[in-house]
């Protein structure tokens, strides 16, 4: 079917393209119509019957004048079937909307007749009244982006009250001190009203207005809880006495008196059954009360010598020394105010005061050598407590304990300070104490303790006073 390509050109500007089948324009016996006529809903003015004929087209609400219909014509050529579509080319600029025309009265819709020869064509009757606005056609293909606006106003951040812990950037806007600032600057710890390069007053603080007027009294509110009751009241005056009163009747039995004095004492009762027993207390092993003095020699002088009887000890079981005595050295030689410890077992021989035998090092269970006291007549308290247990085997044993030498001011009654020491000198000493020894005491052994002065002095005196040793399982 030929088809008329027609491109319509509004006295704005805007071109509206039309492509309109051959029936439009024509017949029924496919002659061309010479004469105005609707084409696709568009007034059109056919001038000849060309195929290359030259047509007059506007829309419907357009007027005829001069052979043109509302001052727009274009030329048209007729064309054989569609080709391909050709690219999109660029959209036209958006004509304004025309006025949208008063809608035709709707008749009613009659049956369908059955259809009649065509007739000739008749006289091109006036142009009747717009009809009915037709539905929503498709929507038609986006323009084009278009170009970028320009730029809308700089934009505010509320950053709530004012603090001097938070990092503020331009545009930035707090309260302070009921006004409103703007940040103009990057700011941290800077009060809004301080500095003008970093802030900018928007909004003053407004003066207090006057106080408006009482208003009008609430309705009565619900009662409220009862309160607690009240402390009681101080007892009121004693009123004056009243008019004897008749006889009441007899009131109720008096309590009871007082309970009369105890009575002999019963015979004694039976003897009870006897209590468990209790457990065992801790034994001593051995007492020594004498006293023994260490002075004028560098020998090693036992102060203590026990005679340990085989298996004592078994394999798990110990013994708890504990010594008491004084010491002091008033020599001006520091050398002479110093001693040695030394803890033994397996010696040959002890005599206390005197010497020891067979002190070989495999006899040591522990030794040192206290630093060099100060020089003084004082005495110093002295006290060893050790304990010595075969650790799992008889030929294994396990020393351990403290040493310690106080401070020689005078106490108020005996001998050794409490709580005084001096850092600038060797005043006193508490010190723990470890050794390890491997005797077989399935035979029997000999323990001591003894004092090795490193100078001999006669000022120089270390005497024990008491030793009580326990037995331990």
């Amino acid at each position: 079917m030929a088809r008329l390509s027609i491109e319509l050109v509004g006295s704005n500007g805007a071109r509206t393209p039309l492509e309109l089948g051959f029936p439009y324009w024509s017949d029924g016996a496919g002659r061309v119509v010479i004469g105005d006529g609707l084409i696709g809903g568009y007034l059109a003015h056919v001038v000849n019957d060309r195929a290359n004929g030259l047509v007059f087209i506007a829309e419907p609400g357009f007027a005829r004048t001069s052979g043109v219909i509302g001052g727009v014509a274009m030329r048209t050529e007729l064309v054989g079937a569609s080709g391909p579509p050709g690219p999109p080319g660029a959209a036209g600029i958006q004509g304004p909307a025309g006025p949208t025309g008063p809608p035709g009265p709707v008749g009613a819709t009659g049956a369908m007749g059955a259809t009649g020869p065509a007739g000739s064509t008749g006289a091109t009757g006036p142009i009747g009244p717009a009809g009915p606005t037709g539905p929503q056609g498709p929507a038609g293909t986006t323009g084009p982006q278009g170009l970028q606006g320009d730029p809308g106003p700089v934009g505010m951040t509320f950053r709530d009250a004012w603090a001097s812990t938070t990092a503020y950037v331009a545009t930035d806007v707090v309260t302070y001190s009921g006004e409103t600032w703007m940040a103009i600057g990057t700011s941290t710890n800077v009060v809004p009203s301080s500095d003008a390069t970093k802030w900018s007053k928007l909004a003053a603080k407004g003066e207090q207005g006057p106080t408006g007027p009482t208003g009008a009294t609430g309705p009565q509110g619900p009662a409220g809880a009862t309160g607690a009751t009240g402390a009681t009241g101080a007892t009121g005056a004693t009123g004056a006495t009243g008019a004897t009163g008749p006889t009441g009747p007899t009131g109720p039995t008096g309590p009871t008196g007082s309970t009369g004095a105890t009575g002999a004492q019963g015979s004694t009762g039976p003897t009870g059954a006897t209590g468990p027993q209790g457990p065992a207390g801790i034994p001593v092993f051995n007492r020594d009360f004498a006293t023994t003095t260490v002075t004028n020699t560098t020998s090693e002088i036992p102060v203590y010598c026990l005679s340990i009887p085989a298996n004592t000890l078994g394999t798990t079981n110990g013994l708890r020394v504990r010594l008491s005595g004084t010491f002091n050295s008033n020599s001006g030689t520091a050398a002479q105010r110093a001693f040695t410890v030394g803890v033994r077992i397996g010696v040959a021989s002890c005599t206390v005061g005197s010497n020891i035998t067979g002190a070989g090092a495999n006899t040591l269970l522990y030794q040192d050598t206290t630093p060099q006291f100060a020089q003084g007549t004082t005495s110093r308290a002295v006290f060893f407590d050790v304990q010595l247990f075969n650790a799992g085997s008889a030929s294994s044993q396990k020393l351990g304990g403290r040493f310690s030498i106080s401070s020689p001011n005078g106490a108020a009654t005996g001998v050794g300070r409490l709580g005084i020491f001096n850092s600038s000198q060797a005043d006193a000493i508490d010190s723990p104490i470890y050794g390890t020894a491997s005797k077989d005491t399935t035979a029997a052994q000999i323990f001591t303790i003894t004092i090795t002065p490193t100078g001999a002095a006669s000022t120089f005196n270390f005497t024990k006073t008491m030793v009580v040793t326990e037995e331990l399982q």
